[in-house]
């Protein structure tokens, strides 16, 4: 018997259906006879699932001017101007006042169904395109059609040839014995021909009129019916999975909003200590200071020394030069004579040498604030001795100030530290002979008072509170990213740890975003670890929705633990079959440059894989997230040389660098800028900031069709 629309099987909408057999048949190609004016609801089904390629097939001009307004943009979509008969043959084509109603059938034959039907025109067709002509021209990819015309059995006659490719078929189809109409119309006759083709009918469905309906027919009968209810308990199942989920996600919404309120009430409870905290911070900071001061000046060997005040804290400050021959050093007096009259600095480091950064700071500042250097110098001598205040970074020399004594020796300088600067160094320069005595000699180095005390407190109380922010907001960001991973990533998939060590959460969601939005035909990534089950997750997703293999994922990490850990956790995802985890020790490697580097022994992957994707323009991502920052000086530089010279000029690629935040990944990246520059290559930078640990995505593009406009997110 044929399956029929009662019970509760009515009650499932045509969509469902379709979508439920589109699981089971995914529809490589769909041609549809009688599409109307494309607002029908297969037509809509169509669309709103995005398949493609579809061929539609409409005889009717009006109706096929409106069809041509109504095709989706984007897709793979073929309209066709066609009458379809059972042979290319001389055929009359009716107009009818419904034109549901156009066909082969005359609207005379119809009336017993539809009494005021009226015919508007007939078009005798020269030469009518078969079925078999359509399926032949979609070729083998076409497995399912809809037919929405009568007769049906007359014209799937023209198709007999090719009904065998056929997964599934909706027809429309006289439900009973109807006067008036060609048996081709009904259902049984329809029945016996895509029997002999091996399609079934499972459901039908009738219209507004009850003789009247759509019947769907699918190919290997048998074991579909387990397969529809083995899918409609899974979905089922699912639903219930993703209820769980949605539970825990609220769950975890209003545990976050209970996390913000404490720390809220946190940061209020710190403003009303702040007065108490401000006094204990001076005090504090006064003792440490003190401690500083002694334990620096301990670390100095100087050829002599002078009495100075840091604060209110006594220290002998050690004094050098760089030309020790010019001076000879007493219990009370340092004597001088330089040569030719050169200029002789003496200076408060370990080596004498002002424009070298000290290993040692004696004297102990704070970036941004206001000091006061004053004293007296004991001299006797040819010349007038000058004052010198030295600032530097870790690196370099970034300012000089000089102030020349009065004729009682005394001296006042006054400066800000720049925000950068790390140290300070006291120099005196003389020239010619002279005597320096010790005992008149004092330097005194001291905040400015009107940018001390209350200013200073209310400032560090306010440099706190914008932490406690912004670690609270970050809190917030992490929190909601990995509430969105674990949601992506699905039920079935636990998340592993993403903070600190791994990438963290808001690197993660970017991850997926980068995946789903670009469509990669590769993705490359140095360093494995969580952020390699994500994309072997995104990558397996998109395939899936676009109905196609997942793209391949090669990923590489030099120590044999973390390989073995990633690889285990692709395999109990079940996602192997397109993502894998290379072992790839670090070995030397030299830039065109000459500098040398150790990286990834990664060159012979990475030739398998230009041969896995074949030719063309492939897009490729190359996550940068390895090796560690302790393999030395701008570790992460040879991926981008690398990838580029291995697989070659014809891509285009998308090189994604974590950890961004630090300046030697920032310095990785001008660096890239620079050679890409030079060799006139376009690229496109966006920087990610408000990321925990910052990333930069730099768009490599060989062909030059990226516009340069660069910029943050």
């Amino acid at each position: 018997m044929t399956p029929t629309s009662e019970g509760g099987v009515q009650a499932l909408p045509w969509p469902a259906w379709l979508d439920v057999l589109s699981a089971v048949f995914p529809p490589r190609g769909t041609v549809v006879v009688g599409a109307g004016a494309g607002n029908g609801p297969w037509v809509q089904w169509l669309r709103s699932r995005r398949a493609s390629p579809v061929w539609l097939v409409e005889g009717d001009e009006a109706q096929y001017q409106h069809l041509l307004r109504h095709l989706p943009e984007g897709c793979d979509w073929t309209p066709r101007r066609e009458v379809v008969a059972s042979a290319p043959a001389p055929t009359l084509f009716y107009r009818a006042s419904n034109p549901a109603e156009n066909g082969l059938s005359p609207p005379e034959r119809l009336r017993t169904l539809w009494p005021h039907l009226a015919e508007e025109g007939v078009v005798e067709v020269e030469a009518p395109v078969t079925l078999e002509a359509l399926l032949a021209e979609a070729g083998d990819e076409a497995n399912w059609l809809v037919l929405d015309c009568l007769p049906a059995a007359q014209l799937l006659q023209g198709g007999a040839a090719r009904l065998g490719q056929l997964d599934v078929a909706l027809v429309r189809v006289a439900a009973g014995e109807n006067a008036g109409l060609d048996r081709a119309a009904r259902h049984d006759a329809v029945d016996e021909l895509l029997a002999t083709a091996g399609l079934v009918c499972v459901h039908t469905r009738t219209e507004r009129h009850p003789a009247l309906a759509h019947a769907l027919y699918v190919r290997e009968p048998a074991g579909l019916r387990a397969q529809l209810a083995q899918a409609r308990s899974q979905a089922a199942i699912d639903q219930q999975k993703l209820d769980e989920l949605t539970h825990s996600l609220h769950g975890a919404r209003q545990a976050l909003e209970e996390a913000k309120d404490a720390l809220a009430r946190a940061i209020v409870a710190h403003k009303e200590e702040r007065q108490s905290l401000a006094a204990r911070i001076c005090e504090l900071e006064e003792a440490l200071r003190a401690k500083q001061a002694t334990a620096r000046t301990a670390e100095v060997q100087g050829l002599f020394s002078v009495s100075a005040r840091v604060a209110h804290v006594p220290i002998q400050l050690r004094m050098n030069t760089l030309h020790p021959e010019w001076i000879k050093v007493g219990e009370e007096v340092v004597e001088y004579a330089s040569e030719k009259n050169a200029p002789l600095y003496l200076l408060g480091n370990e080596h004498g040498n002002f424009n070298r950064p000290p290993k040692v700071s004696q004297l102990p500042v704070d970036p941004e604030v206001d000091y006061v250097l004053s004293g007296r110098v004991g001299h006797a001598g040819e010349s007038k001795p000058q004052i010198y205040l030295f600032q530097y970074d870790a690196d370099r020399k970034l300012e000089a100030l000089s102030t020349p004594v009065d004729g009682s020796g005394r001296f006042r300088l006054g400066f800000r530290t720049l925000p950068q600067a790390q140290s300070v160094v006291v120099g005196l320069r003389v020239a010619g002979t002279g005597t320096i005595k010790l005992a008149d000699t004092t330097l005194r180095l001291v905040e400015d008072a009107r940018a001390a005390g209350a200013e200073k407190v209310e400032r560090r109380l306010e440099d706190i509170e914008r932490q406690h922010r912004h670690d609270l907001d970050n809190a917030v960001r992490q929190i909601e990213s990995f509430v969105r991973l674990q949601h992506y990533m699905g039920h079935e998939t636990l998340v592993p740890e993403v903070h600190n060590w791994p990438v963290s959460p808001d690197f993660g969601v970017l991850l997926i975003e980068l995946t789903e939005a670009n469509a990669y035909d590769a993705v490359i990534e140095f360093g494995s670890g969580t952020s390699t089950l994500i994309l072997a997750k995104a990558l397996e997703r998109v395939a899936r929705r676009q109905q196609r293999s997942p793209s391949p994922l090669l990923s590489f990490d030099h120590l044999e633990e973390y390989q073995r850990k990633s690889q285990r956790g692709l395999e109990q995802a079940g996602l192997t079959s397109h993502a894998q985890v290379e072992l790839a020790p670090l070995e030397p490697w030299k830039s065109d440059a000459g500098a040398d580097f150790d990286y990834y022994a990664c060159d012979q992957a990475l030739r398998a894989l230009k041969d896995r994707i074949g030719e063309g323009s492939p897009r490729i991502l190359v996550v940068v997230d390895g090796p560690p920052a302790s393999t030395g000086p701008r570790a992460r530089y040879p991926a981008l040389p690398k990838v580029m010279q291995a697989l070659g000029p014809a891509c285009g690629f998308h090189f994604l660098m974590d950890d961004y935040l630090r300046p030697d990944e920032q310095e990785i990246v001008k660096a890239w800028e620079t050679e890409l520059s030079e060799a006139g290559v376009t690229f496109r930078r966006t920087e990610f900031n408000r990321l925990e640990k910052k990333a930069c995505l730099l768009e490599v593009d060989p062909a030059g069709v990226l516009h340069d406009d660069s910029g943050s997110e």
